[in-house]
């Protein structure tokens, strides 16, 4: 058995950790292997460096050159969290392909990985059963945690979420309200995440 992870006792490990909202940089270690390879990847958040080390455990069990494991990385870090120049040029995250409890909260991580005002817009979380209040509720409240400064919710379930969330949190059910307060309230400075399950089609409010 092989194994990865943040901890120095996992085969591969990562030391000199340069994350960001934009880029993530780290060197994966195995003193197991004797491994020193440096990362430099477009994609970003704490997730992403352990499907890296993952993904870079297969390659080097499978006896593949770290040169063409480097190429693979920079060919497929085609991210779905894609970042653009938005509105009153703030910058967006557009996350907005799926969205589920897990996924939801790795992505508010990344955001809270900012030093500029932090806005989440979160469409409804789907097939969620009968814990899906629940559920919403809990993201609110690790929102709150992780220090996101405006949440906006759209739908009908994200207004739990909003409850929990508490202070700054707005609750839309028409997107034409959503809409004029994006317009309204969105600044220069802002760093915008936009996620929700795909039957949401949160990509909608990419054009405002």
């Amino acid at each position: 058995m092989i194994t990865f992870g943040k901890n120095k006792n996992a085969d591969f490990y990562p030391e000199n950790i340069k994350s960001s909202i934009e880029k993530l940089e780290f060197n994966i270690i195995s003193k197991k292997f004797d491994v020193n390879f440096k990362v430099k990847s477009s994609l970003s958040g704490d997730h992403n460096m352990k499907n890296i080390m993952a993904a870079f455990a297969v390659s080097f069990l499978l006896k593949e050159s770290l040169e063409k494991f480097n190429k693979r990385l920079n060919k497929n870090s085609i991210v779905r969290q894609k970042q653009t120049k938005w509105l009153k040029k703030s910058l967006l995250i557009d996350d907005s392909y799926n969205a589920n409890p897990d996924s939801v909260k790795k992505a508010i991580d990344l955001l809270s990985s900012s030093n500029k005002r932090k806005i989440l817009i979160l469409g409804d979380m789907l097939e969620l059963g009968r814990f899906r209040k629940l559920l919403h509720k809990d993201v609110g409240k690790y929102a709150k945690l992780k220090k996101i400064d405006i949440f906006l919710g759209f739908g009908d379930l994200t207004k739990y979420a909003i409850q929990s969330f508490g202070k700054n949190g707005f609750f839309f059910k028409d997107e034409d309200d959503l809409r004029d307060f994006l317009k309204l309230n969105i600044k220069r400075s802002d760093v915008v995440l936009l996620k929700g399950s795909r039957g949401m089609r949160m990509e909608r409010f990419i054009n405002v």
